[in-house]
């Protein structure tokens, strides 16, 4: 793969970060939008708040 920005490399980075778990982001983070994922990373700052 290629033609990955250097920010989109860093979102890609901070979601593998944030969602740790393979089987909630599968189930869940996984079928959100590319789009509602980085939002719910740039707006909010603990695990919790995203998952509510």
């Amino acid at each position: 793969m290629k033609g990955f920005s250097r920010t989109n490399l860093m979102y890609i980075r901070a979601f593998a970060e944030a969602y740790s778990d393979e089987q909630f982001v599968l189930r869940l983070a996984g079928q959100m939008p590319w789009g509602h994922n980085q939002t719910l990373m740039n707006k909010l700052d603990s695990l919790e708040q995203r998952l509510w």
